[in-house]
């Protein structure tokens, strides 16, 4: 399993690598630059076949990145036996309070993590909508992945790009922990405990299947467009034809960076949204509810 983990997370640093280096590439390369006297065509032929090399072998990486992302949804987290057991205890522990106030503590209010659940399922919504826009309507960069924690609800957080890349992460965030009564709380009504136990399930099952099919949608678009690109590309080769070549490159890199920036929304949502969100709330947050104590 740690094998597999190291060799998935090898892989995603040199896909953002060669991503960003790509990038940088097409910029130095771009209209503006490139007409400097100082960048001479050779050069500029030398780097767009080099940028087509590090395209080809981005599009391997990016189809084993999409199968780890696919086998990754169908595992599962904790499981729904668990859920209902820790809510029918809290539940059962709730109908023996026999005292005017039970404290519990380190502990999130009901509608903090009610509005975690929710949070997540727009995120999902969201990157599924993403998977369907085209390169031009989507939004880049930071832009990306700061719509995604906005939409969470405080879930997630941004954390800074891996060494040698641009490629910011999405990061697990705890909720607020705090102290108060259970007894006149959300927690000591049924229907409210009924009503949340219902949307980690949706989380657990609906949101991860959503993402599974949103990964499959971006994989069969990003081989649909490298098949397309590929048979384009045939007949530009040589310096007369630079611009159509660049031209076809630069569609080949914005696809990919995001396919790629899709796909790693889709494993960190899983991975450090509704994975360790359900995880932590099942395991920890639910068992400490039902401890209370009298004062």
């Amino acid at each position: 399993m740690d094998n597999k983990l190291d060799n998935e997370l090898t892989l995603v640093n040199d896909i953002e690598k060669e991503l960003t280096d790509i990038n940088g590439l097409l910029f130095i390369n771009s209209g503006v630059l490139v007409s400097n006297e100082s960048y001479h065509i050779t050069n500029f032929v030398k780097d767009i076949k080099t940028i087509g090399i590090k395209l080809y072998k981005v599009s391997i990486k990016l189809y084993k990145f999409s199968k780890a992302i696919r086998d990754f949804a169908v595992n599962k987290i904790v499981s729904e036996k668990k859920i209902h057991e820790n809510f029918n205890m809290l539940a059962g522990a709730v109908g023996d309070i026999h005292m005017t106030r039970a404290y519990v503590e380190d502990v999130p209010t009901f509608q903090e993590q009610r509005a975690r659940f929710l949070g997540l399922m727009r995120v999902v919504d969201y990157i599924e909508k993403s998977a369907s826009m085209s390169v031009n309507s989507m939004p880049t960069g930071d832009t990306y992945i700061e719509n995604i924690v906005r939409l969470s609800n405080g879930v997630l957080t941004i954390s800074k790009p891996d060494e040698g890349s641009t490629f910011k992460n999405l990061t697990w965030k705890a909720p607020n922990l705090v102290e108060y009564d259970l007894k006149g709380s959300p927690w000591a009504n049924v229907r409210n405990l009924d009503q949340i136990k219902n949307i980690s399930i949706k989380c657990k099952y609906d949101m991860v299947d959503k993402l599974q099919l949103a990964a499959n949608k971006i994989a069969k678009r990003c081989d649909e467009a490298r098949d397309e690109y590929s048979n384009s590309l045939g007949g530009y080769d040589d310096q007369n034809n630079t611009g159509e070549y660049d031209r076809i490159q630069y569609e080949m890199a914005a696809l990919y960076s995001l396919s790629y920036s899709i796909e790693k929304a889709i494993q960190q949502t899983m991975s450090e949204g509704l994975r360790k969100e359900v995880n932590t709330f099942t395991n920890k947050y639910l068992v400490r509810l039902k401890k209370y104590e009298y004062r």
